[in-house]
């Protein structure tokens, strides 16, 4: 059957077909155009996270149909904005599934995974997301699928780091998120049960004035601020507003803003010696390096979340194979996936556990000089 080959330009379409007798599409016939749907903020202030991962998907998209170009067949993908949240995560895979008939839908942010599952499990659709990262995006739905890390790795991996160091009081700045709550929720359920304090205090996703919830948490005088946004906006407008207020880090962050390329360059000298944690890729590998410079080729600037980036590229291969071998029908995808042999990528080595996670977690880091090494 289909042989998965490493995510690289000009992979040759008959190693996707040979051996594939009769690739079923909703059409019947070979030449035909796949098309999936997909829930990404696009629009607002999330759209700092929505865009470049559209972006990513949509250059493995190209790259999908280089390798199909003799097939007669091509993939596409149909993108609704979810604006990061629950509520329009849901009126988009409404759209898409009951409107649109896609069987296979992306989707990025927790909020919109955890607004859409209800519907697309209704419908049998699958839903698969390389970024939503909620804890309880585990037990969301029977045909929800992830290539990115749970939340409960990442809180935990940061809450051990804290308390190595030493910390056992910790002060944390939460956005009202399904992402950032659950981050907060993991992180202190972990750091509560070594033995340590957290003080909280959070924000609306409308708000854009910090001052008051970092007073009340600098005057805990807590040993180190935990700095838990939605976005790289909020996160540049607390960051410059804890300067403004003469608090000094070093902070832990969330992988939004600890990872995010433009943020890390700006406060390179403030932020170093803080921590994030984030999926650990090889990116001096040669893919990596060979999809970064041909980002920058078709968009002009570097990808800004290498990462979660490179799970995006790596999802839509995913699903071009699934597709590809066993048509374009939510649960014969999911079949594939329920007995999926694993798959090598960007981002690594793939595979799922019997929930849909991914098999895999986050790593530490530590900011030095804006750039991020690994602990």
């Amino acid at each position: 059957m289909l042989k998965k080959h490493l995510l690289v330009v000009l992979a040759i379409v008959a190693a996707i077909m040979t051996g594939c007798s009769g690739v079923t599409t909703p059409n019947e016939t070979k030449a035909t155009n796949i098309e999936i749907g997909a829930i990404a903020p696009l629009q607002g202030e999330n759209a700092t996270l929505g865009i470049p991962m559209q972006q990513a998907a949509e250059l493995a998209v190209a790259d999908v149909n280089e390798s199909w170009k003799d097939s007669g067949m091509t993939f596409t993908i149909n993108w609704e904005n979810g604006s990061c949240n629950g509520q329009d995560g849901s009126s988009a895979a409404q759209k898409l599934v009951n409107i649109d008939q896609m069987e296979v839908i992306l989707g990025l942010c927790s909020g919109e995974v955890l607004g859409a599952a209800p519907i697309t499990e209704g419908a049998d659709v699958v839903l698969f997301s390389p970024s939503a990262s909620s804890s309880e995006v585990t037990t969301a739905g029977e045909y929800v699928y992830r290539s990115w890390p749970s939340d409960k790795i990442q809180g935990e991996r940061l809450a051990e780091l804290a308390y190595d160091l030493g910390y056992r009081s910790v002060a944390m700045l939460t956005e009202v998120t399904d992402y950032t709550e659950g981050v907060q929720r993991d992180f202190t359920t972990k750091f509560e049960s070594l033995g340590g304090v957290v003080y909280s205090e959070t924000y609306l996703p409308d708000a854009t004035d910090f001052k008051t919830e970092l007073t009340k948490l600098n005057n805990k005088n807590a040993e180190i601020l935990f700095l838990n946004p939605q976005n790289t906006i909020k996160s540049d407008v607390i960051l410059k507003q804890l300067q403004e207020l003469g608090i000094k880090g070093p902070f832990l962050l969330n992988d939004v803003a600890g990872t995010q390329a433009d943020l890390l360059s700006t406060y390179s000298d403030y932020l170093d010696g803080s921590y994030t944690a984030t999926f650990a890729i090889d990116q001096d590998s040669k893919a990596v390096q060979e999809f970064t410079n041909r980002y920058v080729d078709m968009y002009g600037e570097e990808p800004q979340y290498l990462a979660y980036m490179a799970a995006y590229y790596d999802a839509v291969w995913i699903l071009a194979n699934a597709l590809a071998e066993v048509g374009n029908n939510g649960d014969a995808v999911k079949n594939y996936l329920d007995n999926f042999p694993g798959y090598d990528g960007l981002t690594g080595h793939i595979s799922f556990d019997e929930n849909g996670d991914l098999n895999g977690g986050h790593a530490v880091f530590m900011i030095v000089g804006g750039e991020l090494v690994m602990q």
